[in-house]
């Protein structure tokens, strides 16, 4: 059963990369967490959330704010 469910993340994974291959796509999208190199994001069209990791932050973190 576990492997079975394994399975089906991994091929919606694969069928969504598939999907987004060769297109550039401009959609909006929230910001759940900000860390020190990386968004958290969530696209609500596309029912995707990840981790986008920046190598250039463009502005300096500071945990105290928050």
């Amino acid at each position: 059963h576990k492997m079975a469910q394994y399975a089906g993340r991994a091929s919606v994974d694969l069928h969504t990369q598939l999907f987004f291959r060769n297109r550039k796509v401009d959609e909006e999208a929230f910001i759940l967490a900000v860390k020190k190199n990386a968004l958290q994001v969530l696209i609500p069209r596309y029912g995707l959330e990840g981790t986008l990791y920046l190598k250039d932050f463009p502005f300096i973190y500071n945990e105290e704010v928050i």
